[in-house]
Protein backbone atom coordinates (compact mmCIF):
# COMPACT_ATOMS: atom_id res chain seq x y z
CA UNK A 1 0.00 0.00 0.00
CA UNK A 2 1.24 3.47 -0.91
CA UNK A 3 0.04 6.67 0.74
CA UNK A 4 -0.61 9.59 -1.64
CA UNK A 5 -1.36 13.09 -0.30
CA UNK A 6 -1.21 15.25 -3.47
CA UNK A 7 1.94 17.10 -2.42
CA UNK A 8 5.37 17.35 -4.04
CA UNK A 9 6.44 14.34 -1.95
CA UNK A 10 4.26 12.08 -4.11
CA UNK A 11 6.75 12.20 -6.97
CA UNK A 12 9.53 10.84 -4.75
CA UNK A 13 7.25 8.19 -3.23
CA UNK A 14 6.00 7.03 -6.63
CA UNK A 15 9.46 6.89 -8.16
CA UNK A 16 10.77 4.89 -5.20
CA UNK A 17 7.76 2.55 -5.32
CA UNK A 18 8.43 1.96 -9.01
CA UNK A 19 11.96 0.89 -8.14
CA UNK A 20 10.67 -1.38 -5.36
CA UNK A 21 8.20 -2.91 -7.78
CA UNK A 22 11.10 -4.35 -9.75
CA UNK A 23 12.51 -5.90 -6.56
CA UNK A 24 9.37 -7.21 -4.85
CA UNK A 25 7.13 -7.94 -7.85
CA UNK A 26 3.96 -7.62 -5.71
CA UNK A 27 0.67 -9.11 -6.87
CA UNK A 28 -1.23 -5.93 -6.00
CA UNK A 29 -0.40 -2.33 -5.09
CA UNK A 30 -3.02 -0.16 -3.36
CA UNK A 31 -2.61 3.58 -3.79
CA UNK A 32 -4.64 5.32 -1.10
CA UNK A 33 -5.45 8.99 -0.52
CA UNK A 34 -7.07 9.91 2.81
CA UNK A 35 -9.18 13.08 2.60
CA UNK A 36 -10.01 14.91 5.81
CA UNK A 37 -13.74 15.41 6.32
CA UNK A 38 -15.40 18.76 7.06
CA UNK A 39 -17.56 17.69 9.98
CA UNK A 40 -15.96 20.21 12.32
CA UNK A 41 -16.66 23.29 10.17
CA UNK A 42 -19.46 25.41 11.70
CA UNK A 43 -22.75 25.17 9.82
CA UNK A 44 -22.99 28.93 9.40
CA UNK A 45 -19.63 28.94 7.57
CA UNK A 46 -20.85 26.24 5.21
CA UNK A 47 -24.09 28.19 4.64
CA UNK A 48 -22.16 31.39 3.86
CA UNK A 49 -19.54 29.93 1.52
CA UNK A 50 -21.44 26.93 0.18
CA UNK A 51 -19.77 25.04 -2.63
CA UNK A 52 -16.74 27.37 -2.61
CA UNK A 53 -15.47 25.83 0.61
CA UNK A 54 -16.52 22.26 0.09
CA UNK A 55 -13.91 19.67 -0.71
CA UNK A 56 -13.69 18.05 -4.14
CA UNK A 57 -16.00 15.09 -4.65
CA UNK A 58 -14.65 11.60 -4.13
CA UNK A 59 -15.08 11.05 -7.87
CA UNK A 60 -12.86 13.99 -8.82
CA UNK A 61 -10.28 13.01 -6.20
CA UNK A 62 -10.26 9.45 -7.51
CA UNK A 63 -9.74 10.71 -11.06
CA UNK A 64 -6.87 12.85 -9.82
CA UNK A 65 -5.36 9.90 -7.94
CA UNK A 66 -5.68 7.58 -10.93
CA UNK A 67 -4.08 10.17 -13.21
CA UNK A 68 -1.19 10.72 -10.75
CA UNK A 69 -0.55 7.00 -10.33
CA UNK A 70 -1.07 6.30 -14.04
CA UNK A 71 2.00 8.34 -14.91
CA UNK A 72 4.10 5.68 -13.15
CA UNK A 73 2.07 2.45 -13.05
CA UNK A 74 -0.39 0.47 -15.13
CA UNK A 75 -2.11 -2.77 -14.14
CA UNK A 76 -0.55 -5.90 -15.63
CA UNK A 77 -1.32 -9.63 -15.29
CA UNK A 78 1.51 -9.80 -12.74
CA UNK A 79 0.63 -6.72 -10.67
CA UNK A 80 -2.83 -5.22 -10.23
CA UNK A 81 -2.98 -1.48 -9.50
CA UNK A 82 -5.86 -0.29 -7.32
CA UNK A 83 -6.56 3.36 -6.42
CA UNK A 84 -8.81 4.28 -3.51
CA UNK A 85 -9.95 7.54 -1.87
CA UNK A 86 -11.07 7.27 1.75
CA UNK A 87 -12.44 9.85 4.16
CA UNK A 88 -10.64 10.54 7.42
CA UNK A 89 -7.28 11.40 8.93
CA UNK A 90 -4.19 9.88 7.24
CA UNK A 91 -2.95 8.15 10.40
CA UNK A 92 -6.19 6.36 11.24
CA UNK A 93 -7.04 5.50 7.65
CA UNK A 94 -3.61 4.13 6.75
CA UNK A 95 -3.73 2.04 9.91
CA UNK A 96 -7.24 0.84 9.12
CA UNK A 97 -6.84 0.05 5.43
CA UNK A 98 -3.45 -1.60 5.73
CA UNK A 99 -5.11 -3.94 8.24
CA UNK A 100 -8.21 -4.53 6.12
CA UNK A 101 -6.16 -5.21 2.97
CA UNK A 102 -3.60 -7.26 4.92
CA UNK A 103 -0.72 -5.47 3.26
CA UNK A 104 2.85 -6.64 3.71
CA UNK A 105 4.42 -3.24 3.18
CA UNK A 106 3.23 0.36 3.49
CA UNK A 107 5.18 3.07 1.63
CA UNK A 108 4.80 6.66 2.85
CA UNK A 109 6.61 9.94 2.42
CA UNK A 110 8.51 11.33 5.39
CA UNK A 111 8.30 15.10 5.60
CA UNK A 112 10.63 17.44 7.44
CA UNK A 113 7.85 19.13 9.38
CA UNK A 114 8.66 21.60 12.15
CA UNK A 115 6.73 22.79 15.19
CA UNK A 116 5.98 19.34 16.52
CA UNK A 117 3.69 18.29 13.65
CA UNK A 118 5.91 15.56 12.25
CA UNK A 119 4.60 12.82 14.52
CA UNK A 120 2.88 10.62 11.91
CA UNK A 121 5.91 8.40 11.13
CA UNK A 122 6.45 7.46 14.78
CA UNK A 123 2.76 6.90 15.48
CA UNK A 124 2.29 4.90 12.32
CA UNK A 125 5.39 2.77 12.88
CA UNK A 126 4.42 2.07 16.47
CA UNK A 127 0.93 0.76 15.79
CA UNK A 128 0.72 -0.56 12.25
CA UNK A 129 0.48 -4.29 11.58
CA UNK A 130 2.87 -4.26 8.63
CA UNK A 131 6.35 -3.27 7.61
CA UNK A 132 6.75 0.40 6.63
CA UNK A 133 9.10 2.17 4.26
CA UNK A 134 9.63 5.87 4.98
CA UNK A 135 10.91 7.85 1.99
CA UNK A 136 12.27 11.34 2.83
CA UNK A 137 10.73 14.15 0.81
CA UNK A 138 14.18 15.45 -0.17
CA UNK A 139 15.60 12.08 -1.23
CA UNK A 140 17.25 11.76 -4.65
CA UNK A 141 16.12 8.47 -6.16
CA UNK A 142 18.92 6.06 -7.06
CA UNK A 143 19.42 2.33 -7.27
CA UNK A 144 19.96 0.52 -3.98
CA UNK A 145 23.61 -0.49 -3.80
CA UNK A 146 24.32 -0.36 -0.06
CA UNK A 147 21.96 -1.45 2.73
CA UNK A 148 22.75 -0.70 6.36
CA UNK A 149 21.46 -3.35 8.79
CA UNK A 150 21.50 -2.10 12.40
CA UNK A 151 22.20 -5.18 14.51
CA UNK A 152 21.71 -5.88 18.20
CA UNK A 153 21.93 -9.65 17.52
CA UNK A 154 18.32 -10.18 18.66
CA UNK A 155 15.46 -12.07 17.00
CA UNK A 156 14.22 -8.88 15.36
CA UNK A 157 17.69 -8.27 13.90
CA UNK A 158 17.71 -11.80 12.52
CA UNK A 159 14.25 -11.29 11.00
CA UNK A 160 15.44 -8.13 9.24
CA UNK A 161 18.66 -9.77 8.04
CA UNK A 162 16.80 -12.74 6.60
CA UNK A 163 14.41 -10.41 4.80
CA UNK A 164 17.34 -8.52 3.31
CA UNK A 165 18.76 -11.80 2.03
CA UNK A 166 15.49 -12.67 0.32
CA UNK A 167 14.73 -9.39 -1.42
CA UNK A 168 18.19 -8.22 -2.46
CA UNK A 169 20.85 -9.88 -4.59
CA UNK A 170 23.98 -9.94 -2.42
CA UNK A 171 26.07 -9.96 -5.60
CA UNK A 172 24.66 -6.55 -6.51
CA UNK A 173 23.98 -5.02 -3.10
CA UNK A 174 26.53 -4.54 -0.31
CA UNK A 175 25.23 -5.25 3.19
CA UNK A 176 26.66 -3.41 6.16
CA UNK A 177 26.00 -4.94 9.57
CA UNK A 178 26.11 -1.92 11.91
CA UNK A 179 26.53 -2.45 15.64
CA UNK A 180 26.96 0.18 18.36
CA UNK A 181 28.66 -0.75 21.61
CA UNK A 182 29.04 1.23 24.83
CA UNK A 183 31.48 1.24 27.69
CA UNK A 184 30.13 -0.16 30.98
CA UNK A 185 29.39 2.65 33.42
CA UNK A 186 31.96 1.27 35.86
CA UNK A 187 34.79 0.74 33.39
CA UNK A 188 37.06 3.23 35.24
CA UNK A 189 37.05 0.96 38.30
CA UNK A 190 38.81 -1.83 36.38
CA UNK A 191 42.18 -0.10 36.37
CA UNK A 192 42.32 -0.10 32.56
CA UNK A 193 42.49 2.99 30.37
CA UNK A 194 39.47 4.10 28.38
CA UNK A 195 41.23 3.17 25.15
CA UNK A 196 42.01 -0.32 26.46
CA UNK A 197 38.43 -0.92 27.50
CA UNK A 198 37.10 0.38 24.19
CA UNK A 199 39.27 -2.22 22.46
CA UNK A 200 37.93 -4.94 24.76
CA UNK A 201 34.33 -3.96 23.98
CA UNK A 202 35.04 -3.84 20.26
CA UNK A 203 36.60 -7.33 20.37
CA UNK A 204 33.54 -8.56 22.21
CA UNK A 205 31.27 -7.00 19.56
CA UNK A 206 33.29 -8.60 16.76
CA UNK A 207 32.94 -12.00 18.41
CA UNK A 208 29.17 -11.57 18.78
CA UNK A 209 28.95 -10.51 15.14
CA UNK A 210 30.81 -13.62 13.95
CA UNK A 211 28.58 -15.86 16.08
CA UNK A 212 25.49 -14.09 14.76
CA UNK A 213 26.53 -14.57 11.13
CA UNK A 214 27.21 -18.28 11.75
CA UNK A 215 23.51 -18.70 12.58
CA UNK A 216 22.67 -17.21 9.16
CA UNK A 217 24.94 -19.35 7.00
CA UNK A 218 21.98 -20.91 5.21
CA UNK A 219 20.88 -17.49 3.93
CA UNK A 220 24.01 -17.14 1.80
CA UNK A 221 24.36 -13.51 2.82
CA UNK A 222 27.64 -11.62 2.83
CA UNK A 223 27.66 -8.87 5.46
CA UNK A 224 30.47 -6.44 6.15
CA UNK A 225 30.71 -5.44 9.82
CA UNK A 226 30.69 -1.77 10.82
CA UNK A 227 31.24 -0.90 14.47
CA UNK A 228 30.94 2.37 16.39
CA UNK A 229 31.25 3.25 20.04
CA UNK A 230 28.14 4.97 21.35
CA UNK A 231 29.53 7.69 23.60
CA UNK A 232 26.14 9.31 24.24
CA UNK A 233 24.18 6.07 24.65
CA UNK A 234 21.96 7.12 21.75
CA UNK A 235 22.33 4.39 19.10
CA UNK A 236 19.99 6.07 16.61
CA UNK A 237 22.49 8.91 16.16
CA UNK A 238 25.33 6.46 15.58
CA UNK A 239 23.27 4.47 13.08
CA UNK A 240 22.52 7.61 11.07
CA UNK A 241 26.19 8.58 11.24
CA UNK A 242 27.33 5.13 10.04
CA UNK A 243 24.80 5.24 7.20
CA UNK A 244 26.10 8.64 6.07
CA UNK A 245 29.77 7.73 6.42
CA UNK A 246 29.30 4.56 4.39
CA UNK A 247 26.99 6.14 1.77
CA UNK A 248 24.17 3.71 2.54
CA UNK A 249 21.13 3.92 0.26
CA UNK A 250 18.76 2.34 2.75
CA UNK A 251 18.51 1.57 6.46
CA UNK A 252 16.69 -1.72 7.03
CA UNK A 253 15.86 -2.32 10.68
CA UNK A 254 13.75 -4.85 12.55
CA UNK A 255 11.14 -3.68 15.01
CA UNK A 256 9.35 -5.33 17.87
CA UNK A 257 5.84 -5.02 19.18
CA UNK A 258 3.60 -6.37 21.91
CA UNK A 259 0.05 -7.50 21.32
CA UNK A 260 -1.42 -6.22 24.58
CA UNK A 261 -3.50 -3.12 23.80
CA UNK A 262 -1.94 -1.23 26.70
CA UNK A 263 1.66 -2.05 25.83
CA UNK A 264 2.02 -1.80 22.05
CA UNK A 265 5.57 -0.51 21.68
CA UNK A 266 8.19 0.11 19.09
CA UNK A 267 11.88 -0.37 19.73
CA UNK A 268 13.13 2.98 21.00
CA UNK A 269 16.06 2.98 18.57
CA UNK A 270 13.75 2.45 15.59
CA UNK A 271 11.38 5.16 16.73
CA UNK A 272 14.17 7.68 17.31
CA UNK A 273 15.59 6.94 13.88
CA UNK A 274 12.38 8.34 12.43
CA UNK A 275 12.93 11.68 14.13
CA UNK A 276 16.14 12.34 12.20
CA UNK A 277 15.76 14.55 9.15
CA UNK A 278 18.33 12.88 6.93
CA UNK A 279 17.77 11.98 3.25
CA UNK A 280 18.05 8.23 3.84
CA UNK A 281 15.02 5.93 3.37
CA UNK A 282 14.21 3.73 6.37
CA UNK A 283 12.58 0.33 5.98
CA UNK A 284 11.14 -0.84 9.29
CA UNK A 285 10.23 -4.51 9.16
CA UNK A 286 7.80 -6.23 11.49
CA UNK A 287 6.73 -9.80 11.88
CA UNK A 288 3.21 -9.69 10.45
CA UNK A 289 0.51 -10.05 13.07
CA UNK A 290 2.45 -8.72 16.06
CA UNK A 291 0.03 -5.90 16.74
CA UNK A 292 -3.09 -7.75 15.65
CA UNK A 293 -4.71 -7.72 19.10
CA UNK A 294 -4.32 -3.98 19.35
CA UNK A 295 -5.74 -3.39 15.88
CA UNK A 296 -8.75 -5.61 16.36
CA UNK A 297 -9.57 -3.86 19.63
CA UNK A 298 -9.14 -0.46 17.97
CA UNK A 299 -11.47 -1.17 15.05
CA UNK A 300 -14.15 -2.65 17.29
CA UNK A 301 -14.28 0.76 18.90
CA UNK A 302 -14.45 2.58 15.59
Amino acid sequence: MVGIDFTDTDKIVLEYTKMLHRLFKPSIIYFVHAEEDLDDIPEEILDEYGADIMKPTDESLLERLEKTVGEYFQSTPETHIHCQVVEGGPFKEMLHWSHIKQVDLLVVGKKNIENGKGVLPQRLARKIDASVLFVPEDYEIKEIEKVLLPLDFSKKSKMATKLAARIFDSNQVEFLGAHCYTLPLGWHKTGKTKEDFEEIMKSHAEKKFDEYMETLQDEGLKVKSVFAIDENREPSEEIISMAEQNNADLILIGSRGKTDIATVILGSTTEKLLTHHKPIPILMVKRKGENIGFLEALFKLK
